[in-house]
C-alpha cells in the first residue's frame, strides 16, 4: 500500500484483471506521486520536465494515430486524413500539441450556432508552466484553448503509453460527439452511406 497525505491507494493489481481500475490505478498513483514530490516522473527542474513532456509525446503519437486510423477505418470509411502537430508553445495551455484527424464532410462543416468552420477530430496534450505534469485534454477548439477535461498522462516508455490508449479512445467519442452536436449528423460520411438503399 502506498500512503499520500492520509489517501491510501492499492498498488498494481494482477495484470490478467481486465477491469479499468486494475490497469489505470498504476497511471493514478504515479500521478500522485508528481503532486506529493512536486516532480514529473522523477524530474525536477522545469527543462527537465519538458523533456519527460516531449518523449511522452513522441511514445504516444503511434497510439494516438491508431485509434484515430481506427476511427477513420470504421467510421469514416477510410476517408480521412491523419496529421500530427508535434510540441509547441501555445498561450495560455504551455506546451501543446495534438493528433488529428480530418476529412471532407467534416472541412464543409458550419457551426450551427455561429456559422464557424468546424476544425478536425483533435485529440490534445498540454502542459503550462505552472502545472506539475503534462495531461491529456479535450479543449480546443470548442472551448476557446481553455482544457475542459483531463487525463492522467504518465507517461516514460512504450508500455505506459499502450496503457493509455482507452484514454485516448473515450477522448476520440467525447470530440466526435461534440463535432456532431455543433454540426450536424451529416458530418459523419459512413451515416450518410448506409442510409442509402
Amino acid at each position: 500500500m502506498e500512503d499520500f497525505e492520509g489517501m491510501v491507494i492499492a498498488n498494481m493489481a494482477d495484470d490478467a484483471d481486465p477491469s479499468f481500475w486494475s490497469w489505470r490505478s498504476v497511471d493514478l498513483r504515479r500521478h500522485l506521486e508528481d503532486l506529493e514530490f512536486d516532480a514529473y516522473e522523477g524530474a525536477k527542474d522545469r527543462e527537465d520536465r519538458n523533456a519527460v513532456f516531449a518523449s511522452a509525446f513522441e511514445l504516444l503519437t503511434p497510439v494516438a494515430l491508431e485509434v484515430l486510423q481506427d476511427f477513420n477505418l470504421h467510421v469514416l470509411a477510410g476517408v480521412g486524413d491523419l496529421t500530427v502537430h508535434h510540441l509547441s508553445h501555445r498561450e495560455g495551455l504551455g506546451l501543446f500539441g495534438t493528433w488529428e484527424c480530418s476529412w471532407p464532410e467534416q472541412r464543409g462543416a458550419r457551426s450551427r450556432f455561429d456559422d464557424s468552420a468546424i476544425p478536425p477530430l483533435q485529440l490534445q496534450v498540454f502542459f503550462p508552466g505552472n502545472f506539475t505534469h503534462g495531461h491529456l485534454m479535450i479543449g480546443r477548439p470548442f472551448y476557446e484553448d481553455q482544457p475542459v477535461s483531463c487525463w492522467l498522462m504518465q507517461v516514460a516508455d512504450e508500455t505506459d503509453a499502450w496503457r493509455q490508449r482507452h484514454a485516448l479512445e473515450s477522448i476520440c467519442e467525447t470530440q466526435v460527439h461534440e463535432m456532431i452536436f455543433t454540426a450536424n449528423w451529416r458530418i459523419i460520411p459512413r451515416i450518410i452511406a448506409d442510409r442509402l438503399p
